[in-house]
């Protein structure tokens, strides 16, 4: 055989390696590590007196008149926490668990109330990414 095509054809091969998005959770420290972009699917979870909203929030960025550029809409999601007695937590599309830890966080939820809420989206189907609990 042609040993140097060989080697060239492998030479000019491209490989994607695509790193999917995982949530890694040690319960015995409550750490939670976030892999990516982890996004949260529309989902409504219920969790002590916790009640944490992300909403869509939609900007509309426009370039000037009879400049090349085009409309995009991209998303910012709001995040509002409130420590009450309302019993449910709503998440939209878009809200990343970066943004919903953080949330969870500056509203005093413990580890263990983050780890709940991280189980119970992952078996609703509303965490796009793997869990691993150690």
């Amino acid at each position: 055989g042609d040993i140097v095509g060989f080697v060239s054809a492998i030479n000019q091969l491209t490989i994607q390696n695509e790193v999917k998005p995982k949530v890694v959770i040690d319960e015995r420290t409550g750490t939670v590590v976030i892999g990516g972009n982890v996004t949260v699917n529309p989902v409504s979870v219920s969790h002590g007196n916790l009640t944490l909203t992300i909403s869509p929030n939609r900007q509309v960025s426009q370039p000037p008149p009879l400049s090349a550029g085009q409309t995009t809409v991209t998303q910012n999601p709001t995040i509002t926490v409130n420590q009450e007695q309302s019993r449910f937590l709503n998440f939209y599309k878009g809200a990343t668990v970066k943004d919903l830890v953080n949330a969870l966080n500056k509203a005093g939820a413990t580890p263990n109330d983050i780890i709940a809420i991280l189980e119970a989206l992952k078996q609703a189907g509303s965490l796009n990414a793997s869990l691993e609990v150690m």
